[in-house]
């Protein structure tokens, strides 16, 4: 009861954090706060950016744990995903420190150095953010079991719920998938209820899987592709700086690293993380692959109207003539045409009338009512055939 209790509340607390909480190195605390509960095997363990030490949580009998708190690694792993990829990966800028002083050389005025962007975090910090986040999912078989689970419940999700009875679809008959199958075919419940939480969570049944362990070249979680992006972007950026002395004021701004050999450091790391990241999910080339936005291509001018339709239509020779001209202005669009003293609904009743009174042919050849659709004319109108029935009657 206790641990059905706490696993929901935590869920809805780290689901609240992970979307609400600052773009800050304090997001780290939020990851260790997730992997508090998604990874008991860790229990005692000091978290660090660089583990070397090798977990096998499915040999250890933890299964059916993954396989209660699905949730935990597909849904918050996507959430947490979409906010690794709106890290900018940058340094904080500064203003640097600048002393102006006059043709006597006495001082005039001092600036001094002004952080920006604390909201933004460090680009060290955004890096170990990420290493907390992989140094859970590294564990050996877990991204494996995750994989099944999460296509077991799309499989059903697509289906319509149909999951009467529990089961987990061995999609790559991997070895230690199928040592855990018959552990987890026996947890009836977990996977009732992850198929439950998954169904609720998911927005409409239009709505395809996350994909974000179904190794699925074409159909990859939107987030996780976009993180990998985002890094591989930062690297290239980095490889090929902007200009700086291009610009009239770039001695007031540089970046706080300003040692190269740290921002190759930077580089390379930035690397390694985007390389590990895709290794960890399993992400094809194709997914993985940055490639930068060609530029867009300049629409087509076209001509507001095709000269030969006219030419052909009503003149023989390559010139129109006024009397031409004249007719193409008056076209068919020329009796709908609403003037700055007509009202557009007067406009169409006059036009209506017109055309109906015109097409007996006892009447004389140009009949029409269309001074009427001005109001000034309307109200004289209305004005002079109420004396006019006064007088009669």
């Amino acid at each position: 009861m206790v641990y059905a209790s706490m696993k929901d509340e935590l869920y809805m607390l780290i689901s609240r954090l992970t979307v609400n909480w600052s773009m800050s190195d304090d997001y780290k605390q939020v990851i260790e706060l997730w992997y508090a509960w998604a990874a008991p095997w860790r229990l005692g363990e000091t978290p660090h950016s660089s583990e070397p030490n090798s977990y096998q949580p499915i040999e250890e009998g933890w299964g059916a744990f993954i396989a209660d708190n699905a949730m935990y690694y597909i849904l918050l792993v996507d959430t947490i995903l979409e906010r690794l990829a709106r890290f900018p990966y940058t340094e904080r800028m500064t203003v640097n420190d600048r002393t102006i002083r006059n043709e006597e050389g006495r001082q005039v005025a001092a600036y001094a150095a002004i952080p920006t962007r604390e909201s933004e975090g460090t680009i060290g910090g955004q890096l170990r953010i990420i290493s907390r986040l992989l140094n859970v999912l590294k564990a050996e078989g877990l991204v494996d079991i995750l994989r099944c689970i999460e296509y077991t419940l799309a499989k059903a999700y697509g289906h319509g719920g149909n999951l009467s009875a529990p089961f987990i679809d061995i999609c790559d008959a991997e070895e230690v998938a199928k040592k855990c199958k018959v552990e987890l075919e026996q947890t009836e419940t977990s996977l009732n209820e992850a198929y439950t939480n998954y169904s609720q969570l998911v927005d409409t049944p239009s709505t395809r899987p996350v994909n974000l362990y179904i190794k699925d070249p074409y159909v990859r979680s939107k987030n996780l592709v976009a993180t990998v992006n985002a890094i591989r972007q930062a690297t290239e950026s980095r490889k090929r700086p902007s200009d700086r002395h291009a610009q009239p004021s770039h001695e007031l701004w540089q970046p706080v690293t300003g040692d190269t050999r740290r921002a190759g450091k930077y580089v390379e790391q930035l690397d390694k993380t985007a390389e590990w990241l895709a290794t960890v999910f399993l992400l094809s080339d194709s997914a993985k692959l940055f490639r930068e936005k060609p530029p867009a291509p300049k629409p087509r001018e076209l001509p507001l109207w095709d000269e030969s339709v006219y030419r052909n239509r009503f003149c023989k020779t390559e010139r129109l003539t006024k009397e031409e001209k004249s007719k193409l202005k008056q076209g068919f669009r020329y009796e709908a045409r609403v003037r700055s003293y007509e009202m557009t609904i007067l406009v169409r009743w006059c036009v209506a009338v017109d055309a109906w009174m015109n097409r007996h042919g006892f009447l004389p050849e140009r009949l029409t009512i269309r001074p009427l659709a001005a109001p000034v004319n309307l109200v004289y109108a209305l004005f002079t055939l109420y004396i006019l029935l006064f007088v009669a009657f």
